[in-house]
């Protein structure tokens, strides 16, 4: 039965490798979002455009083709 207790032995290890990776790349996961959000809120801060809804309306009807004029 020594065959089992390599196994166990492998899967022991494999199991504290992806432990260690998976705690590893939780870390930077959590920095990567944070920094995210630190450059969203900058960006915020540093946009000055606004969208302004219905800017282009129009009360004339909808062409069913365009006519290009060159004044």
């Amino acid at each position: 039965m020594s065959n089992e207790g390599e196994y166990l032995e492998m899967v022991n290890e494999l199991r504290d490798q992806y432990n260690d990776m998976k705690e590893r790349y939780e870390k930077e996961k959590a920095l990567m979002k944070e920094e995210l959000n630190q450059l969203k809120d900058e960006l915020e801060k540093r946009s000055k455009l606004k969208f302004i809804e219905n800017s282009f309306d129009s009360t004339r009807p909808m062409a069913r083709r365009p006519i290009y004029v060159n004044y």
